[in-house]
């Protein structure tokens, strides 16, 4: 969101202001004392005049009157004018009168600054532009491949390969062609002397762990463990021909599967972080209750046959597990666009971020750069009273925070 600003002065000694240009506008502005304007009780009122300027679409903007005393500069708050999303100025040729309450002052000066939007449009615009996008034939074409890619992993026809998830009881199915295509890892296992690279008939689990747990704190895993109560669990079939199975117990289900599809047509839809609801006064199980519900109406917006929103640092993860690089970093770049100074504490502190060096320096990057809003949240506050709780990492992690402030 690109801002300009530009900072006109005047006084009773210079009654007009010299014309400013503002970056990517036309025509000039320029501020007049308001002993010159020729109005009635104008006073202390400054005007702001333009000519020959072009509209532009802007956010948002500010224009302030201020005074320049012996004792320093004030700001008027009856001389501001805020601007909201529309186009500025108004017309190509115009003015606005900045009135004050003030008695009296060498000079003045009369501050503004507009933020344009990106891609020149306004919100509603953006909004319109990527409901378009979603639902562009591409976009349906894509959807289309990664619900039926999905329905193929729920059976063994046409597959040979089984990837039993051993604390779910649950199973996805592929071919071995695609899964060493996807990656080296599929390759390396499927062709070793292992039992994994050998075909035959197994029984597979069908029976969830009492306690389901995973190295890494998972939010996927939740979502695992909802979608097994739900009355969509199917029934488990006996495979009819020999196969390969993988078996899988530290990655949960959900996020394998939108691996799986991403790899093969670039579809995948990521989920809200859990810190995003961490509140204080909010327990950890409200929190992870109401990342769910919102998991669950994201999923409702698309079709049943899609693989489940999953979480970007899941994703990451397992993306880093089996060498896919695009989804690194398409996974830490949703990350980073969901961090806000509220939750980014909680996020330089998670164990991925303590775990993987991308993962922290890119949130360490937004942390320094939001430092003063970061340092005052209750997220702040609640990490440094856990601090003996922290992953593994995280003194490391402090002391790079610290010297990042101490350079900034």
């Amino acid at each position: 969101m690109p801002t300009v600003s530009a900072s006109l002065k005047c006084s009773q000694r210079t009654p007009t202001s010299a014309p400013a240009k503002l970056a990517g506008l036309t025509g000039s502005f320029r501020a007049t004392f308001g002993g010159s304007l020729g109005l009635p009780d104008s006073g202390l009122a400054v005007k702001l005049e333009w000519d020959s300027v072009e509209p532009v679409k802007i956010l948002s903007g500010t224009i302030v009157h201020m005074g320049d005393y012996l004792y320093g500069r004030l700001e008027y708050p009856d001389g501001k004018c805020t601007l909201r999303e529309s186009w500025f100025p108004p017309t190509r040729r115009g003015s606005i009168v900045l009135q004050t309450n003030a008695t009296s002052s060498v000079d003045y000066t009369v501050a503004l600054a507009i933020a344009t939007p990106d891609y020149g449009l306004f919100t509603w615009e953006r909004k319109i532009a990527d409901i378009e996008k979603q639902t562009s034939p591409a976009s349906l074409a894509l959807e289309a491949a990664a619900s039926h890619m999905t329905t193929l992993t729920h059976g063994q026809a046409p597959n040979n390969v089984c990837l039993d998830f051993l604390q779910l009881g649950r199973q996805l199915w592929a071919s071995e062609t695609s899964l060493v295509q996807i990656s080296p890892h599929f390759k390396d296992i499927l062709s070793s002397e292992f039992a994994e690279g050998t075909s035959s008939i197994a029984d597979l689990s069908i029976k969830a762990a009492e306690h389901i747990s995973y190295e890494f704190g998972d939010s996927d895993a939740e979502t695992d463990a909802v979608d097994l109560a739900s009355s969509r669990e199917k029934d488990h079939q006996k495979p009819l021909a020999p196969f390969k199975r993988i078996p899988i117990n530290d990655v949960p289900y959900s996020t394998y599967l939108a691996v799986l599809i991403w790899a093969q047509t670039s579809h995948i839809t990521f989920a809200p972080l859990l810190s995003t609801f961490r509140r204080p006064g909010v327990d950890d199980a409200a929190a992870s209750g109401a990342r769910q519900d919102a998991v669950r109406a994201l999923a409702e917006t698309k079709s049943p046959l899609l693989p489940v929103p999953v979480s970007p640092k899941s994703v990451y993860r397992l993306a880093d597990y089996l060498s896919l690089a695009p989804l690194k970093k398409l996974a830490l770049n949703n990350l980073v666009s969901q961090l806000k100074p509220e939750i980014a504490a909680y996020e330089l502190y998670s164990d991925v971020a303590c775990g993987y060096d991308d993962v922290r320096d890119a949130v360490l990057e937004y942390v320094v750069e939001h430092w003063s809003e970061v340092k005052v949240s209750a997220a702040t506050r609640a990490v440094e009273a856990a601090a003996r709780e922290l992953p593994l990492g995280a003194a490391s992690t402090a002391m790079l925070l610290a010297r990042r402030l101490t350079s900034k």
